[in-house]
């Protein structure tokens, strides 16, 4: 365990590093839902593929896959504008690959030092579908 808490502590330093020494590509806001209703907000990096926006996270222990898996109803902000989303991961390692590949060229240096530290091979990749229900995107229940 304590291994697990050192490597993610350097995951997660390493990407505070490079976004403040190096900053590069873009940052979203993923809004979801966990199970009591509450609205959380992640800061993620994105890239468009020919499917569509796609997030990616680094691995299934990631606390805001599990919240999209529980409620695939979010919504995105993204610059100046928040849209809804109907997210679901994907395990298509075709897509993955060009995933990996779109966030080496859009993050640069920050995403090589993420790459130090995770196995992108090893991500899980969440593709994002406009919602048919505009006003589908999670809500703060309380």
């Amino acid at each position: 365990m304590r291994t697990f808490l050192i490597g993610f502590a350097a995951v997660v330093g390493a990407i505070y590093l490079s976004a403040v020494l190096f900053p590069a590509g873009e940052i979203v806001t993923l809004h979801t839902i966990d199970e009591a209703g509450r609205r959380h907000d992640s800061a993620l990096w994105i890239v468009d593929t020919l499917e569509g926006p796609v997030l990616r996270a680094g691995g299934p222990d990631v606390l805001w896959l599990d919240r999209l898996i529980l409620h695939p109803g979010v919504s995105l902000e993204r610059g100046d504008t928040t849209r809804h989303y109907e997210a679901a991961p994907v395990e298509d390692a075709a897509l993955r690959a060009a995933v990996n590949e779109a966030m080496a060229r859009k993050y640069g240096l920050a995403e090589s030092l993420v790459r130090r530290f995770r196995n992108v091979e090893e991500a899980i990749v969440v593709k994002l579908t406009p919602s048919a229900n505009e006003n589908g995107g999670p809500t703060d229940g309380h």
